[in-house]
């Protein structure tokens, strides 16, 4: 026979009624705010998007289309490398 686990208590101070989440919200709504209309820029296809439309821009046809290939990405590195080996050795 299965014995049922125990239910963990929830903490009445979190327990994420209407009345919290109204109350948190209304704490940090700058901050909430900013950070939702910041730009960040897409780590796939280089493209500067809101930090809250990010999953869907990734989604995006626009952002498939312009996706730079880890081939491409390994071998800009290994340029830019190379170059300041190059630079280092010079001097």
């Amino acid at each position: 026979m299965d014995i049922p686990k125990e239910k963990k208590k929830k903490d009445p101070k979190y327990n994420n009624s209407s009345e919290y989440n109204k109350a948190y919200y209304a704490k940090r709504r700058e901050e909430i705010l900013t950070t939702l209309k910041t730009k960040c820029i897409c780590e796939l296809c280089g493209r500067k998007v809101n930090y809250q439309n990010m999953n869907q821009h990734k989604t995006t046809q626009l952002c498939s289309n312009n996706r730079k290939s880890i081939i491409t990405e390994l071998s800009e590195q290994v340029e830019k490398l190379s170059q300041e080996i190059k630079e280092l050795k010079s001097n």
